[in-house]
Formats: structure tokens, C-alpha cells, sequence
């Protein structure tokens, strides 16, 4: 059978023809992360989680102490991050189809937010209650408190995960076409931000004024969290979680380059919202149920 020969380039050497060509390996591309299937996985673990966080401190005994022991809070902090970050590696390994690198230090920044809530959050809540009474209108020990404290945390972990999916997003230089319109919407956001000056000095002084009111509870905590015996393990415990999920998104990143695709990327970073998101629900379901235990010492200003 005869085949082609060779073909001599311009600069004097030689190429192989098409029909003898090594192929170029391209690596699988990852599916975009299908909601359905990310529930499957982690509706389960959470919901199970929650049944442990509900049920544990019920059981334990009180023996007369105003506060959790610690040993119990490591105790709950271990159960959910068994049963959530199992969710956390199947998501990340089985539907994004990631390295098992990445799934890694995923499990890690994860696992390390939920020290932060479920160990570190708690103990200094209570230590500071020790030494005195709150005085909130909202206070944790009630839904609503429960609930906005949760709501201004999640608010600060998701601005930082969302400054670290930036960074990965401009380390791949495939949204120049969103920068583009970006600067082109330029006159549109300076409309937008004197507008919303004019809003902030009139009536977004009575909804920050109600703000500071109903989140009274939630501010306290992340005072007390950064003002406790701890709050140093806090803060770097914080600071790493930060870097290896920053190395995390970054390597996510590389792959999206390699693949030319950038929904891998798009669909980590949903992703790691969401179980932040999941954590925070639980920790209201958490907080209620150890202050319903050990109560918190508290007086309603008049």
C-alpha cells in the first residue's frame, strides 16, 4: 500500500504528512455541574447533618454547666465534616470531574470553615457571655438573630471566595469580552453609583440604622469571635483556608485554560458558594439547639 511522502517545510525540513501525525491528547472535558445530580449528593449529607447537630447536644447532658464542653463541640465539628465533606470530594472528583489535588485542598478549606463554625464560633460565644450579659434586641438564642448572624457571616466568606474566584478568573484571560463590556458600561455604573449615594444618605440611613438593629446579635458574635482567648488560632486558621482555596481556584484555573473552557471554573466557584451556603443554614440549626440547651444570658435594651 503506498502512502504519502513527507513534505519538505520552507525552511528546509522535514514534516510528517496528516495520515502519519502522532494525535494530540486533550484532556476530558468536565461537565458543567448539574444541580440535580450536586443535590443528590449533597441533600443527603447535609439533611444527616443536621439530624446530628439537632440531636447530639440534646442528648448530652447539661450536668449543670453554663456552657458546652468542648469536647462536644470537636465531637459535632468531626460528625459533620465526615458526612458534608464526603459530599464536598464526590462533587468535586465526580461531576466536575476534577484532580484529586484540587478535591484535596477543597476538602481542606472546607473542612477548616467548618472548625471555624461549628468548634472556634461557638466556644468564644460563650466565653464572652461568661464574663457578661448581652444586651441585644435580636439575640442568637432567637430565630431571628439566628438567622441575620448567619446571613452577615455568609456575607463575609462569600466576598472573600468571590475576591478569590476573580483572581483565578483573570489568570485565564478568556473574559475579555465581559471586561469589554464593562468598560463600555462605564457611563451606566457612574449613574448607578451617584444613585446610589443619594439612596445611602436618605433612605439607606433608616434601612443601615435598622440593620445595625437586627443584626445586632450576628455583629456581636464575629466580635467576639475576633476578640476572644482564640482569636488568633482564628485568624490563621482563616488566613489558611484562604491561600488553599486561592491555590485551589488557581489550579482550576490552569485546567480551564488547558481545556479553552471556562465553565469548569464558573461551576467551582458555584459550587464552593453553595456548600458555604449550606454550612451557614446548618450552623442556625446548631446554635439554636446549643442555646436551647445551655442558654444564653441575655437583656433586651429599653
Amino acid at each position: 500500500m503506498q502512502t504519502d511522502p513527507p513534505r519538505e517545510s520552507g525552511r528546509g525540513s522535514w514534516e510528517p504528512s496528516p495520515s502519519t501525525a502522532l494525535p494530540i491528547p486533550v484532556p476530558d472535558r468536565p461537565a458543567r455541574l448539574p444541580w440535580r445530580r450536586f443535590w443528590l449528593f449533597t441533600g443527603p449529607a447535609f439533611l444527616l447533618a443536621g439530624i446530628l447537630v439537632s440531636l447530639l447536644p440534646l442528648d448530652a447532658k447539661n450536668g449543670g454547666t453554663t456552657q458546652p464542653p468542648l469536647q462536644l463541640l470537636f465531637l459535632m465539628a468531626l460528625a459533620v465534616g465526615l458526612v458534608t465533606l464526603t459530599a464536598v470530594y464526590l462533587v468535586v472528583r465526580r461531576e466536575l470531574h476534577l484532580p484529586a489535588s484540587v478535591a484535596l485542598m477543597a476538602l481542606t478549606f472546607e473542612g477548616l470553615v467548618v472548625g471555624v463554625k461549628f468548634v472556634a464560633g461557638p466556644a468564644a460565644l460563650y466565653e464572652a457571655n461568661k464574663k457578661s450579659s448581652f444586651q441585644q434586641f435580636f439575640p442568637l438564642s432567637e430565630g431571628a438573630g439566628a438567622v441575620t448572624g448567619a446571613s452577615l457571616v455568609f456575607a463575609l466568606y462569600a466576598g472573600v471566595l468571590l475576591l478569590v474566584y476573580r483572581h483565578a478568573r483573570r489568570r485565564t484571560g478568556m473574559f475579555t469580552k465581559a471586561a469589554r463590556r464593562l468598560r463600555a458600561s462605564r457611563p451606566v455604573m457612574v449613574a448607578l453609583l451617584v444613585g446610589g449615594v443619594l439612596f445611602a444618605t436618605t433612605v439607606g440611613t433608616g434601612l443601615l440604622v435598622a440593620v445595625a438593629v437586627v443584626g445586632d446579635g450576628g455583629f456581636g458574635y464575629i466580635s467576639d469571635v475576633f476578640t476572644g482567648s482564640a482569636a488568633l488560632l482564628v485568624a490563621v486558621v482563616l488566613a489558611i483556608a484562604t491561600a488553599v482555596a486561592t491555590k485551589a481556584f488557581r489550579d482550576v484555573a490552569d485546567r480551564a485554560v488547558v481545556l479553552r473552557d471556562t465553565s469548569v471554573l464558573v461551576a467551582f466557584f458555584w459550587a464552593s458558594l453553595a456548600f458555604l451556603a449550606l454550612y451557614h443554614v446548618l450552623w442556625v440549626v446548631y446554635i439554636l439547639v446549643l442555646t436551647s440547651v445551655w442558654p444564653l444570658k441575655v437583656v433586651t435594651p429599653k
